[in-house]
């Protein structure tokens, strides 16, 4: 067989091949060729310069390198696509050599007749800004807070509402559009397509209208807006009128309100200047009244201090029987010894029994000495208070020894048992009064022997709070204990349980003398469990 006669294609002529060249080199759009696998043959200077790598790192480089979105599985997919189909425009986005990403149109040809791809890449970054920038604005007013509509000015038909502005109206979305402007505004004195007429000779003569006009519904339910329009032109429709509306029926609702609200004041004020006079008259009766009142308060004072005063000497006179039972514990050996010394003076030679027979009458002097200081401090009056710092050991036994005749001799004597334990911790420093606090104790005390008509155990508990800015002085007892109403009044002035002959003000003073050393009292209690009263001191202050 003949071997056929090779041809040559035929030479492109100097000039027209650098002409090709200085195209493809200037070319304001980028400009690359690719092999079937993506590598890059051949670039131009827009696209080095939109990627950022020069024409020789891209010659090293393929498509996949480049491509932001499509993972290089997804780019030899679109190859063979680009293959079947010869040709396509896609938009895509590239990264740079800088890792900045860029957004790309690509208009692409396959030359199968040496297997390659040309492609012309756009960088469309800035419409994609634009694009992005207006869709944000569009959901923007799409979703403003206040009714949006646009008119054409040339025949005053709407041509855009957002959903505000449908909703305010009661329309569906869209069905608006192409209607008259004047089909949302309600008749009054005014025919509706007499209210359009004038607010767009406005706009036509100065360009923008603000103010209160009455809208309908689709329904017709009239309501008020503030509406502010302004006028510019459109692309596509000329021009235009922008109308922002807002609902304000509920602000109208309220200007009526304070109307009417006014309007009545000033009758009110009327009648109050004729009733001027009855005024006066008044207020000379008020002022004589509060006179009378003011005199009236302060008896009321001083029968609360006689009252206060009448239960110190109730709880001094539940003492009484213990304190003259001590005086005559007392007495008893003073008397002895002094009439046996009377009766015989041959005694007086014998020192050891003579000073033996002094010995006891002092000893006894001595205990009706501390009797009598103990009545002393509990009567102590409350005017001279002076606060020092507070040994709490001592203060209950205090008063537990001067209501010992009351809980040990007088109810052991009824066939009462009664017992008092005392725990004392350590406390740091704390002032007080101690004659007040001792009143509180010896109040609390009689009253927890009270509440055990069987007997009973009674705890006094000194210690610190946990909170570390307290102490917590603790009084319970295993007594008869008290229902939820009578703990909630307990406390109150001249409320008790105990009969005619009590006044009902223990508890109060004690609650008071509490509150003057800035402390707090609880009372927890329950019908058969017993009574704890606890209160809380303020700690001294360092320094």
């Amino acid at each position: 067989m003949p071997d056929r006669e090779k041809t040559t294609p035929p030479k492109v002529p100097r000039p027209v091949e650098e002409l090709h060249r200085t195209i493809f080199r200037e070319f304001v759009d980028g400009f690359a060729v690719s092999d079937r696998q993506g590598h890059f043959l051949e670039v131009n200077k827009t696209f080095c310069r939109m990627l950022g790598y020069s024409r020789r790192e891209l010659l090293t480089m393929c498509v996949a390198d480049i491509e932001a979105i499509e993972r290089p599985r997804d780019v030899a997919q679109h190859v063979e696509r680009l293959k079947a189909a010869g040709r396509d425009y896609f938009e895509t986005r590239q990264r740079r050599k800088d890792g900045a990403i860029i957004d790309v149109g690509v208009s692409i040809i396959y030359l199968a007749g040496d297997g390659r791809f040309a492609a012309v890449v756009r960088d469309i970054s800035q419409r994609k800004r634009l694009e992005n920038e207006l869709r944000l604005r569009g959901e923007i007013i799409d979703n403003a807070a206040e009714g949006v509509v646009m008119v054409k000015a040339r025949d005053g038909t709407i041509v855009y509402t957002n959903l505000k502005f449908e909703k305010m109206f009661g329309n569906r979305p869209g069905e608006l559009i192409g209607k008259p402007i004047n089909i949302v505004n309600a008749p009054s004195a005014k025919s509706s397509a007499e209210t359009a007429r004038e607010i767009m000779g406005i706009l036509r003569a100065t360009g923008e209208w603000r103010g209160e006009i009455l809208n309908v519904k689709k329904d017709g339910t009239r309501f008020w807006c503030y509406a502010s329009v302004s006028t510019f032109e459109h692309s596509t429709y000329g021009i235009v009128w922008i109308g922002i509306h807002q609902d304000i029926s509920e602000r109208k609702k309220a200007e009526e309100v304070i109307k009417e609200a006014n309007l009545r004041l000033k009758e009110k004020t009327k009648a109050l200047e004729g009733s001027n006079k009855e005024l006066k008259f008044t207020q000379k009766i008020l002022e004589q009244s509060n006179r009378q009142l003011a005199s009236a308060l302060a008896e009321v004072k001083r029968a609360q201090q006689q009252l206060l005063e009448q239960e110190r000497l109730t709880a001094v006179g539940q003492l009484a029987r213990g304190i003259a039972h001590d005086f005559n514990n007392a007495l008893m050996p003073i008397v002895g010894c002094t009439s046996l010394l009377l009766s015989n003076p041959q005694t007086l030679n014998d020192k050891k029994e003579t000073l033996q027979l002094l010995k006891t009458v002092e000893t006894a002097a001595r205990n009706a000495t501390a009797t009598v200081r103990r009545m002393q401090e509990f009567c102590r009056p409350s005017s001279k208070i002076e606060h020092k710092p507070i040994d709490f050991r001592k203060l209950i036994t205090e008063a537990v020894t001067m209501t010992m005749p009351k809980w040990k001799e007088e109810m052991q004597a009824q066939g009462v048992p009664v017992k008092i334990m005392t725990k004392v911790q350590h406390i740091p420093a704390v002032t007080g009064n101690q004659a007040q606090l001792n009143e509180v104790l010896t109040n609390l005390i009689l009253n927890a022997i009270d509440a055990m008509p069987r007997g009973g155990t009674i705890k006094i508990i000194a210690r610190p709070h946990s909170s570390g800015k307290w102490m917590e002085l603790q009084v319970s007892d295993t007594g008869i204990g008290m229902a939820a109403d009578i703990r909630r009044q307990c406390m109150d002035p001249f409320f008790t349980t105990k009969g005619g002959n009590r006044s009902g003000l223990g508890l109060a003073i004690v609650r008071g003398l509490i509150r003057q050393h800035k402390g707090i009292i609880e009372i927890r209690s329950a019908p058969g469990k017993g009574t704890a009263v606890t209160m809380r001191l303020p700690l001294a202050k360092p320094g």
